[in-house]
């Protein structure tokens, strides 16, 4: 079958939060999509608030130095406030690029006939003769800590699994930090596989970039 691209973005690594895709488009109006969301995972917000802190004893040392030990023709208050200057000025971009750099993504198509995750060793294929669906879980490190009654570490405290429910199987798809990106992708995802359904016309996505809640939607009684 002959797919005309409708739509694309670069899909380059980018901040958390960010989605690439894809619309591939048959004559019918069939429309499939590849998705390639950016999030940051509870992993990776460890090591950043690990490097994080190492920054801010090496700038202390830092200051704690220029204080005793100011360059020639300054002050030791003068010395001092350049160092936490140049602290504060270079905190941000630091952990911004952080961020960028330990940023995950997960390729995930979806069709009509079914959906297909990019994995390690290649496609993974579920078809959607089965009941499927999408679902946020919250981390099993966080469960498991919650379950043994022990203070979850900070970056487990908001991560939460994207996961596939596929045959009575919970398949990950993302470990997500943050609530508010995992359910955004979650109601992306959702949204891209309702309008796939056969029979969906393509027109029926309108723009992705607004398939996005911050707060779930309680379902009305």
């Amino acid at each position: 079958m002959f797919f005309l691209p409708l739509r694309a973005e670069p899909l380059f690594p980018r901040y958390p939060g960010t989605v690439g895709y894809r619309a591939f488009g048959d004559p019918k109006g069939v429309t499939s999509w590849r998705l390639i969301p950016f999030y940051g995972t509870p992993l990776g917000e460890g090591l950043i608030a690990g490097i994080m802190m190492v920054f801010k004893v090496y700038a202390l040392a830092v200051m704690v130095y220029a204080a005793f030990e100011p360059p020639p023709g300054h002050t030791a208050e003068e010395a001092v406030f350049g160092v936490l200057l140049a602290a504060v000025l270079a905190y941000w971009p630091i952990k911004w690029i952080l961020r960028i750099l330990f940023t995950s993504a997960t390729v995930i198509e979806l069709t009509p006939r079914d959906v297909r995750v990019l994995g390690l060793f290649g496609w993974r294929r579920y078809a959607r003769h089965v009941p499927l669906r999408f679902e946020l879980e919250p981390h099993r490190s966080l469960r498991r800590a919650q379950a043994l009654q022990k203070k979850p570490r900070r970056h487990l405290r908001e991560s939460y699994h994207v996961v596939l429910r596929y045959a009575q199987q919970a398949i990950v798809i993302a470990n997500v930090h943050g609530e508010v990106r995992a359910r955004a992708l979650l109601d992306r995802l959702n949204g891209c596989f309702m309008v796939t359904a056969p029979g969906a016309e393509s027109a029926a996505i309108g723009n992705p970039h607004q398939q996005y809640a911050d707060q779930p939607v309680d379902d009305e009684i």
